[in-house]
């Protein structure tokens, strides 16, 4: 039988080897943890989502937006005796008498000759809330020949290859492509009228904010300057083309959808 002071020896020897080992662990656990705890722990660097530009409104072809400039405190040019805000007012007024007869839904962006008038911020973010398939704002001079018919100097989003988002008040510049077709067409109306045109560009508020097929419109004299841009049937003749323009537009447009 071994002896017990034998079986106390071997036991101490089997714990004192399993002591070690133990400490042995913990000497290798214990700096891990002392470092994984020294450093901070660090958050997933995040990467700010990219947003598209956005997308072009749905544009209701029966709406066309009117915007007579000047108003109120600002009476534009003198023409003849009357101030041009009241010439424009006066164009704007039968214009949407004709475009109503031919089922349009028109939006003035001044409605009589409010004080203060809308400034062109304003009237910009009026037209942009209505989705118009056209926006036309009306001007009047006492100086030029005829009328002259203007679309944004803005490049258009095609000819700047940029994916950016467009800021608010060049938003025209995804539209200038139509926006120079529509003054094509209306200048041939017009000139089919025997009334003298011109077409140009320009930077100009309302028009570069406008979300919609845009142009300006400003009415001179003619007939060497003996008919203003008040006479009635100056303004008649300009307007009858106008609306005969637009009709045709809303028709292409319908068109294009039904392909």
């Amino acid at each position: 039988m071994p002896h017990p002071c034998a079986h106390f020896a071997h036991g101490w020897v089997h714990r004192a080897k399993r002591d070690l080992l133990l400490l042995s662990v913990i000497s290798l656990v214990a700096p891990a943890a002392s470092f994984a705890q020294s450093v901070p722990a660090t958050k997933p660097a995040t990467t700010p989502s990219k947003q598209a530009p956005p997308a072009q409104p749905a544009i209701n072809n029966n709406i066309i937006v009117l915007d007579p400039a000047h108003g109120g405190e600002d009476t534009g040019a003198h023409i003849g005796q009357l101030n041009e805000k009241d010439i424009n007012m006066q164009l704007a007024t039968r214009l949407r008498s004709l475009l109503q007869a031919r089922t349009f839904d028109v939006k003035l962006l001044r409605d009589g000759d409010p004080t203060p008038a809308p400034t062109a911020d304003q009237r910009a973010g009026a037209a942009n809330q209505m989705h118009a398939a056209v926006c036309i704002v009306l001007h009047s001079s006492a100086t030029g020949e005829g009328v002259h018919i203007y679309t944004s100097a803005l490049k258009a989003a095609s000819e700047t290859g940029s994916s950016a988002i467009v800021r608010w008040d060049r938003a025209q510049t995804s539209y200038i492509q139509q926006s120079m077709r529509l003054s094509d067409k209306l200048s041939e109306a017009l000139t089919r009228s025997r009334m003298a045109t011109s077409n140009g560009r320009t930077f100009v508020a309302p028009l570069d904010a406008l979300q919609c097929p845009a142009i300006l419109i400003e009415l001179g004299p003619i007939h060497g300057g003996n008919t203003l841009p008040s006479d009635t049937g100056y303004q008649q003749t300009v307007a009858d083309a106008i609306a005969g323009t637009l009709l045709q537009w809303r028709e292409d447009a319908k068109a294009v959808v039904k392909q």
